[in-house]
């Protein structure tokens, strides 16, 4: 999991873990109100891998063997999942909320009080259940660790993409979730889009790698390598030399880009640098005396570049 430019949790297989402080005290005051209303603006960009089962996990209250609460994103549609009862599967009822579409940004509000679940999208209602549905209160609420994503590791890679999370112990009204709808469109709608640049390049250049120790206590690092431009296929490089920086250590884990071999041919989707401020605060190994002339670029993707194979070239996995 990683930000993107937008400051955008990408969960794409991975999680972020909220501090034991925040965890406990939003699990404290459910369980004191036995109301909830979850908001988020959700926005699943590739899809889901059907194959695997196709879930996503946007956020849990949960360890590997108990559960408060669980919002689902499985197969493009809506789940909800929250302890009401003590013990068995009736203790955890999951009710499917609505279809999300895919490729554009949808504001979620999810409400519950005991025997009342209603839910929002686009600020408009489109489900209320009531007793004869799903009813008890949040008394078994324990401290558990709040997961954006999923808290056991996932085995496939989806591009969704989460903000605007807000957890409230109370059930907001349907006029207060219009304003927060107006409120989260009003800034999305001020966004500037970030342009992006495919092309076909060949490895030129390459820096040394970061060590774990190197950026210790740190988990993530970048690397820039230097690239010849073979072939544009969208965008506009601006130039024939591109700098890169790629993902070289995510969460801990060193990644294959690191095994680039000089002179392999790659196919590239890229962003300016500069455009990606989320990027400021992270180790970039680089050159000392970097080529003035070459524009620095950012790759998103920490996996091996899409379509490496059919454009004859090298993905750089092992």
């Amino acid at each position: 999991a990683r930000l993107d430019h937008h400051w955008r949790m990408l969960l794409d297989g991975g999680r972020f873990l909220a501090d034991p402080e925040t965890a406990g005290r939003v699990a404290t005051a459910l369980g004191g109100s036995n109301e909830v209303s979850l908001e988020q603006t959700v926005t699943p960009n590739a899809g889901i891998t059907a194959s695997e089962g196709g879930a996503v996990d946007l956020l849990e209250m949960a360890n590997r063997r108990h559960r408060n609460l669980r919002l689902r994103l499985q197969d493009g549609r809506l789940m909800l999942t929250v302890r009401t009862g003590g013990r068995g599967p009736e203790a955890y009822p999951t009710i499917e909320l609505f279809r999300l579409p895919s490729r554009r940004a949808s504001h979620v509000v999810v409400t519950y009080s005991p025997a009342r679940l209603t839910g929002y999208l686009d600020g408009e209602k489109r489900l209320e259940l009531g007793a004869d549905s799903i009813r008890g209160d949040f008394f078994h609420f324990r401290p558990l660790p709040l997961v954006f994503g999923s808290v056991e590791p996932a085995a496939h890679r989806a591009d969704v993409r989460l903000e605007g999370v807000a957890i409230y112990d109370r059930v907001l009204s349907a006029e207060a979730v219009g304003d927060e709808f107006a409120r989260y469109r009003a800034r999305l709608a001020e966004r500037r889009a970030v342009p992006a640049t495919v092309v076909r390049a060949r490895l030129v250049g390459r820096n040394e790698p970061p060590t774990l120790t190197e950026i210790s206590p740190y988990r993530e690092a970048l690397v820039e390598f230097e690239y010849e431009v073979v072939e544009v296929i969208a965008g506009d490089p601006a130039a024939r030399r591109l700098r890169v920086a790629h993902w070289s250590i995510l969460d801990g884990e060193v990644l294959p880009i690191n095994r680039r071999e000089v002179g392999t041919v790659h196919r590239l989707e890229l962003e300016p640098f500069e455009r990606n401020p989320q990027l400021e605060s992270l180790f970039v190994a680089r050159s000392a005396s970097p080529p003035a002339a070459a524009p620095l670029y950012y790759a998103p993707d920490p996996g091996p570049d899409p379509g490496d194979a059919a454009s004859g070239g090298s993905s750089g996995a092992p």
